[in-house]
């Protein structure tokens, strides 16, 4: 009865858990990007629409840049005060998207709405009136929050595939003995 050298089950179970760990590694880093890019804030945007509407004033506004060695990335600063809960609050939040993006022509067209000393409306959480918020509108901006899904979807492909294609070797290897006793009998 031939039977498959100790050596070579050892490689192959110990190529698959590599595998199993290279996906579970972009699986879990595809988790955590989409919460943090996606569900979070798509959640928090959702929350906000049974916010409290309230007039802000606006104190300043700009177009934010942070720079790095790979460039520079902007964001919209809006920083605006408003009355709540008896108290003045202060805060930035112009939505919910955290980070900077390339580009400053459409964060400049969403400042120049928002001038200093103005009064808008923004949006205060009434179990935080710490909390607000200028823009409670879906924007395409939210849709790089699809990007870490990619990783999520490989990841998971990937760990489905490892475990699948070393069952199915284990079960085709069993069937191949199995039918060769069979046959010497």
């Amino acid at each position: 009865m031939p039977t498959t050298p100790l050596s070579q089950r050892r490689s192959a179970a110990q190529g698959r858990g590599c595998l199993v760990v290279f996906f579970l590694l972009f699986f879990l880093v595809g988790a955590a990007g989409s919460y943090f890019t996606l569900w979070r804030p798509l959640s928090k945007l959702v929350a906000s629409w049974s916010w409290t509407e309230v007039q802000c004033d606006v104190l300043s506004s700009q177009v934010a840049e942070a720079s790095s060695s790979d460039g520079s990335t902007y964001r919209v600063d809006v920083r605006y005060t408003w009355t709540a809960g008896g108290s003045r609050h202060e805060g930035n939040r112009y939505d919910f998207m955290v980070g900077s993006t390339s580009g400053t022509a459409g964060k400049q067209k969403i400042v120049d709405r928002y001038p200093p000393g103005s009064r808008v409306t923004c949006w205060v959480d009434p179990d935080d009136p710490n909390e607000a918020v200028l823009s409670r509108a879906l924007s395409p901006v939210y849709l790089l929050g699809l990007l870490p899904m990619l990783f999520l979807a490989v990841g998971l492909g990937g760990l489905i595939w490892t475990v699948r294609s070393g069952r199915g070797r284990t079960g085709r290897s069993e069937e191949r003995r199995v039918g060769k006793e069979c046959r010497s009998r």
